[in-house]
């Protein structure tokens, strides 16, 4: 999918649109038909529907002598604004918590933690069984002809260590796209699971590189949606 906005332009654009609701409060949808001709009166057009992404807004509307239709004053800045939060609400779950993780201003919501890190899990799963293949299939080759090799399988143990990782990577992720900070190094980590730095660099950064990579999957599929929406309203409009 060819993408119309830079990823770096579409963040500061998530972080200022999702910087003008506030997540504690109940989730708002924007009614578009709720209009009263030739009012100068603010009208509540917001309504409490569950999981949406929105903001608090009174449209003032002014009557067209023209057509007899009543029109809201938008400005360009806020319909873009809206289009944004509309994308967000349209993705999946996971992805639309992704969004809110990185970009929005409440860091700390669990929600939004436990379904990326949920599906950060599931594909880290995927990797260790394809890691187990690899370990074994080399330790095939390597041995003597028509010497049967020993299989190995990664241990419990370290299963458990590997996904302690999980939610260093999704800080570390947020603070790189967001900020340009890289919160760990190799050798904090090292620290984090009492292991010598030579011996993560060895047998753990794999995991570490690939928590990485499959965020950064996520956040690039969330991004491209947000973009394909915006591109296909834009030229329906």
């Amino acid at each position: 999918m060819k993408r119309q906005i830079q990823a770096s332009a579409m963040r500061l654009m998530l972080i200022s649109a999702l910087s003008h609701y506030e997540p504690s409060l109940p989730a708002m949808h924007i009614k578009k038909n709720n209009v009263i001709s030739g009012s100068s009166k603010p009208l509540d057009v917001l309504d409490d529907r569950d999981n949406f992404i929105g903001e608090t807004q009174l449209t003032y509307c002014t009557e067209s002598r023209r057509n007899s239709s009543s029109k809201p004053v938008l400005s360009e800045e806020y319909r873009l604004r809206g289009t944004l939060l509309e994308a967000v609400n349209a993705l999946p779950d996971y992805l639309k918590s992704m969004v809110l993780y990185c970009y929005g201003q409440n860091r700390t919501d669990w929600a939004c933690i436990e379904s990326v890190s949920s599906y950060v899990w599931a594909r880290m799963g995927i990797f260790i069984e394809s890691y187990e293949k690899v370990l074994n299939t080399q330790k095939a080759l390597n041995a003597e002809p028509g010497v049967k090799t020993r299989k190995t399988s990664i241990k419990a143990s370290k299963v458990e260590k590997i996904k302690s990782l999980a939610m260093s990577s999704l800080l570390h992720y947020q603070a790189c796209v967001r900020d340009q900070k890289k919160l760990f190094t190799n050798e904090m980590l090292a620290n984090q699971l009492m292991i010598d730095s030579k011996v993560f660099n060895r047998d753990w950064s794999p995991f570490w590189n690939q928590y990485l990579s499959i965020l950064s999957n996520i956040d690039d599929q969330a991004l491209s949606l947000i973009d394909f929406r915006i591109a296909t309203k834009s030229l329906a409009a």
